[in-house]
């Protein structure tokens, strides 16, 4: 296993999907292959041995995205996966096709506003299953969602949950009552 460079931070996040693991540095994302078959010479004498044991050699996404101190923002739904990247702004979608600036979709000044005024912000994030949308939570703002089929963010919220999730294709979000108040 070739570890994943320093230069990109601390690791916020492991996700294994399938024979890959995608590892979510500060700043860079990172596809590392997993239970492969490989051949080694496991005893100097030419005698190979087989394994699937082992991590492979760390790919890098491109594009220069993290998900900054913010594991919390992950969410996903099939091969998708979102999250925010703080330090650049923006919130993000990793799907087969790469990475995409979700935030580009009408929201992208409002993410940069609220990410450079909150730095140090925290997040609450699910994929809500009936309605199909990313949620994402954000401590001293808002709670929006962002729908595929209108390539947007269709609904804003005014509350701040302490848990989001989907059960049996339902979203619930809890909220303290010392919250409510």
């Amino acid at each position: 296993f070739t570890k994943v460079d320093d230069k990109y931070g601390s690791i916020q996040h492991l996700y294994a999907e399938n024979t890959n693991l995608i590892v979510f540095s500060e700043n860079k994302v990172h596809n590392v292959p997993f239970e492969k078959d490989i051949l080694f010479d496991a005893d100097g004498q030419g005698t190979l041995r087989e394994s699937t044991n082992v991590l492979g050699t760390p790919r890098a996404y491109a594009g220069e995205y993290g998900i900054s101190l913010n594991p919390e923002s992950f969410a996903r739904y099939g091969n998708v996966k979102y999250f925010t990247d703080l330090r650049r702004g923006v919130l993000l979608r990793l799907s087969l096709d790469g990475i995409t600036e979700i935030s580009e979709y009408g929201m992208d000044d409002f993410f940069e506003d609220f990410f450079r005024d909150n730095p140090n912000a925290k997040f609450k994030a699910c994929f809500d299953l009936n309605d199909k949308e990313y949620v994402i939570s954000m401590n001293g703002g808002d709670t929006l969602a962002f729908k595929e089929s209108v390539k947007g963010f269709p609904s804003r919220y005014s509350f701040f949950p302490d848990w989001m999730g989907s059960v049996n294709n339902r979203s619930y979000s809890l909220m303290s009552a010392r919250a409510a108040l």
